[in-house]
């Protein structure tokens, strides 16, 4: 049992040293990525919220008002008087 501690602890002193040495390169790393990554997400939810709008836009713009649940019976109302 004494053998097994003994192994865990030679085992994880590499393991630190690894992770100190590593950690400046991954803040680094993390550093530079930093601004690409935002530029990439402004620019996905920019195209998202043009995309919604054109779609929209043209939904709009192609459909016409006919709704079928409504029955024009009396014709088109006239403002400010009658037919």
């Amino acid at each position: 049992m004494i053998a097994c501690e003994e192994r865990r602890q030679s085992i994880k002193g590499p393991k630190l040293v690894g992770l100190i040495i590593a950690a400046p390169f991954i803040g680094l790393f993390y550093f530079l990525l930093l601004p690409i990554i935002t530029v990439c997400m402004v620019l996905f939810t920019t195209g998202i919220r043009i995309w919604k709008g054109l779609k929209d836009l043209i939904a709009m713009l192609l459909s016409f008002e006919w709704k079928p649940k409504v029955a024009y019976l009396k014709g088109k109302k006239i403002k400010g008087g009658k037919k």
